[in-house]
């Protein structure tokens, strides 16, 4: 099955409203199972999240937009921009 990665970052000072919306992310990314491979923030250099990484399994790249844009903190409006992509994996464990 074909691999993607999403790579979103915040709006400005969006702190707060990553940490009210992060319960039902998280709730949200357990839900996909097997095929979320990776997910998790992008630290600034003071260790604070201004954005989010997830790698998942999805048939097409109209089904990977369709789980990340059903994710909590996309709905929330905390993205001030996504790159969705599909990927090749050549080495590591998801190489097949």
């Amino acid at each position: 099955m074909p691999i993607y990665h999403l790579t979103a970052i915040d709006i400005e000072n969006g702190f707060t409203l990553r940490a009210e919306t992060r319960p039902n992310h998280l709730e949200y990314l357990e839900s996909l199972g097997t095929d979320l491979l990776m997910a998790g923030p992008i630290l600034n250099n003071e260790q604070k999240a201004i954005g989010t990484i997830a790698i998942i399994n999805a048939e097409n790249e109209n089904i990977a937009k369709q789980l990340f844009d059903k994710d909590p903190y996309a709905q929330a409006g905390l993205f001030a921009s996504t790159v969705i992509e599909r990927i090749n994996p050549l080495f590591g464990k998801w190489c097949g």
